[in-house]
């Protein structure tokens, strides 16, 4: 049995007066299925002055959502004041009280003008009261995306236009671009893939990371979806983040910088007795420096552990040249290597050396202070 929330719910998504162009902006998800496990896209519960509504939003920071603005801008809807509440519950059939979370603050783009038909910048970044639990962020795309690119479209709209109280379940399609502009992105099929009623805010990913964020739709039998580029606006979403949700010295996901101590968790260059060579070379405390000896290839800077003829092993790297080597060590045979033992060149300087002198080099490598 519903809830009384639940419900309320399916009320303002069945019933609740459209305003004026909310057609045609408001974009759910056709030809796709339940989508339980994207806990990170959330649906929206506005309430207007006389009216309510859903769009669907995505987390991007432990407390941030970005959406559409037309969904959270009330002069768009004829309104004065605006409340909105989230919750990333996979449908609202067993929705209570609990499970929704206050918006303290929401934030257009400058650039929005709800005057607009179709504007550029139709993006909004919202701030919760509280961090849903055991939720991870989603990450930004930073790339620009093109046409022909596989996205996966998720929202908790309608699955036909005809089909009011079909929203409020979060659904996904997996769909490719069809066209590509400086601001926006284009994809889905008029009538049977891609975004109705209920989806505008929502996201597009490419991989795991947001692409897009739903704006536009065929008002006429949904499908067809226009999204704003996320790459194209990452200085107004970032300042948000940076200014409402920094990341913390704690585990949330993100790394901070001026932690002290042992640093941030997150952070994958600290001290944590593990080299992560591929994401940050020697400046990992963790990875051994070039020429440093070794056991494993993971416990290096450069990621190779080579043998030496002399019977130990020390940390290398693949070259093209001698310019790419550190610590005096010369390219051969594409890695890394030690210079030529002198004593093999001088049998006299040999006879008269405890160590050689190319060993003794290696030694001192091994002792030398990690560079920073």
């Amino acid at each position: 049995m519903r809830t009384w929330l639940g419900m309320l719910m399916s009320v303002a998504l069945g019933c609740a007066p459209e305003p004026a162009g909310l057609a045609a902006r408001r974009s759910a998800i056709l030809g796709g299925a339940a989508d339980p496990a994207s806990t990170n896209v959330f649906l929206l519960d506005l309430r207007y002055d006389t009216s309510a509504s859903i769009c669907s939003a995505v987390l991007i920071s432990p407390k941030v959502l970005l959406t559409a603005a037309h969904c959270v801008d009330p002069v768009y809807h004829s309104a004065t004041s605006l409340t909105v509440r989230a919750t990333n519950k996979p449908d609202t059939v067993m929705l209570m009280q609990s499970d929704m979370i206050d918006v303290t603050t929401v934030s257009l783009h400058p650039s929005w003008n709800p005057g607009v038909a179709q504007s550029d910048y139709d993006l909004a970044v919202l701030l919760l009261a509280r961090e849903p639990a055991g939720v991870t962020p989603s990450q930004l795309s930073r790339v620009a995306v093109a046409a022909g690119q596989a996205i996966r479209v998720v929202g908790y709209g309608r699955t036909s236009a005809g089909a009011p109280s079909s929203s409020g379940t979060r659904r996904a399609v997996s769909l490719t671009i069809s066209s590509v502009t400086a601001t926006d992105f284009t994809f889905g099929t008029s009538g049977s893939l891609g975004i109705c009623a209920g989806d505008s805010g929502g996201p597009s990913f490419v991989g795991a990371a947001v692409a897009g964020i739903h704006s536009g739709g065929d008002s006429a039998s949904c499908g067809r979806g226009l999204d704003i580029r996320v790459d194209r606006n990452l200085s107004f979403i970032d300042a948000f983040v940076v200014a409402n949700d920094p990341p913390s010295c704690a585990g949330d996901g993100r790394c901070a910088t001026g932690c002290g101590g042992t640093g941030d968790p997150d952070c994958p260059c600290q001290a944590d007795s593990r080299c992560d060579a591929a994401a940050c070379g020697i400046t990992d405390p963790d990875c051994l420096d070039d020429g440093a000896v070794c056991t494993l290839a993971a416990q290096c800077a450069g990621s190779q552990c080579l043998d030496d003829p002399r019977g130990f092993q020390f940390c290398s790297r693949s070259c093209a040249s001698s310019s790419e080597c550190v610590n005096e060590l010369t390219c051969q045979t594409d890695v890394c290597r030690a210079p030529p033992d002198p004593a093999k060149a001088d049998p006299v300087a040999g006879g008269c050396s405890s160590v050689p002198g190319s060993l003794v080099w290696l030694l001192m490598i091994s002792l030398r202070r990690r560079r920073s």
